[in-house]
């Protein structure tokens, strides 16, 4: 059987590991009453405990300091190289395909979260809480008599959602007209372009001197940030409608509705869908702009309460529940995709 590099490699970073985590931790066994079991735990992670071994170890000539990246390195590598000796990776198993973006998922999360580790014990947790300090954070904050973390959730999420819907309602027809209407378009692009170079930013006092701080003003900053993309993206789509289809539809004695629902709408759907998934991120990013310049609400005046404060376990919390909004809405702009794209084909037919 021939193996892979990467199950060579594998077993190699996982055997000089657990050398390297040997030789570290027995000085620390010799030395003190602690049982070998007692230090397994730092095989795999960098916890407070393991810190404070190494620290106490000082005084008995610790040797080298080991690292818990490289067995997880070693075992992530020799997983893959099994992986592809099976052929799996080639051919799959049919009860295995429905599971496969969400099982390499899995393994990016887990990725992800190891690094976060690891960059949290090198920033300090005064600077970056570790995973294990965010979570109890957040149960601390969901648990409080007053929710403040719910309150400010739902506050930013109205906020968000009102901006976004009240942009798609706008971006989308204007965006047609103009695509529809060449001449129109046209005149228009250079204050569309102009308009989107320019930052949400610099428009916030005027918002303030007309709108003040409350709900509205927080609304035409995210409608701001929105509009555009999806204006944008929505002509752009119109406009790359093929030509020659639509000519043969003229001719054939089509009226200019039908060429328009049935040739220009369709083929222009997935320029609206990019426009609707940006125009969400670029919403999500000015609520928390919104809230943080107009008044200090929502997620965004946590944000601010708790970096002033230095409490990085709650201020990441927050920073993952606005994650958690952007999943959501980009999850249900792609079943909207995908339904679309349903109605496409069966439109253009």
């Amino acid at each position: 059987m021939k193996f892979s590099r990467k199950i060579i490699v594998g077993v190699s970073l996982s055997a000089i590991g657990l050398l390297w985590w040997g030789i570290s931790y027995s000085q620390i066994v010799a030395a003190s009453d602690l049982g070998l079991f007692d230090t397994v735990g730092c095989l795999f992670f960098r916890s407070a405990y393991c810190e404070g071994l190494v620290e106490t170890a000082g005084d008995v000539g610790f040797p080298l300091y080991y690292h818990f990246i490289t067995i997880w390195a070693g075992v992530f590598l020799l997983l893959i190289g099994a992986w592809r000796l099976t052929g799996l990776s080639n051919n799959p198993p049919d009860w295995f395909l429905p599971y496969r973006i969400t099982f390499f998922r899995l393994i990016a999360v887990v990725v992800l979260i190891l690094l976060w580790w690891e960059a949290s014990k090198r920033a300090g947790p005064n600077l970056f809480a570790d995973p294990g300090s965010t979570l109890q954070a957040a149960i601390e904050m969901f648990g409080e008599d007053r929710n403040r973390l719910r309150v400010a959730f739902f506050d930013s999420l109205r906020h968000y959602s009102t901006g976004f819907t009240l942009a798609s309602l706008a971006g989308i027809p204007i965006g047609l007209i103009f695509g529809g209407f060449r001449v129109l378009g046209r005149t228009m692009e250079v204050f569309m372009n102009a308009l989107m170079a320019t930052p949400r930013v610099a428009f916030i006092p005027l918002i303030i001197v007309f709108l003040g701080l409350g709900f509205d003003a927080k609304v035409f900053v995210i409608f701001l940030g929105a509009v555009m993309p999806i204006m944008v993206n929505t002509y752009a789509g119109v406009r790359q409608s093929d030509g020659e289809l639509v000519e043969m539809a003229r001719s054939a004695g089509a009226r200019r509705s039908q060429v328009f629902i049935r040739i220009m709408l369709p083929g222009a759907l997935p320029f609206i869908v990019v426009g609707l998934r940006i125009g969400a991120t670029i919403a999500l990013i000015n609520t928390v702009v919104a809230e943080l310049y107009l008044g200090a609400t929502g997620l965004g005046g946590l944000l601010q309460i708790y970096a002033s404060t230095f409490r990085s376990a709650n201020y990441l919390v927050v920073v993952l529940s606005l994650s958690l909004i952007g999943v959501v809405v980009t999850s249900f702009l792609r079943i909207i995709e995908t339904r679309a794209d349903r109605w496409r084909y069966s439109a253009s037919e």
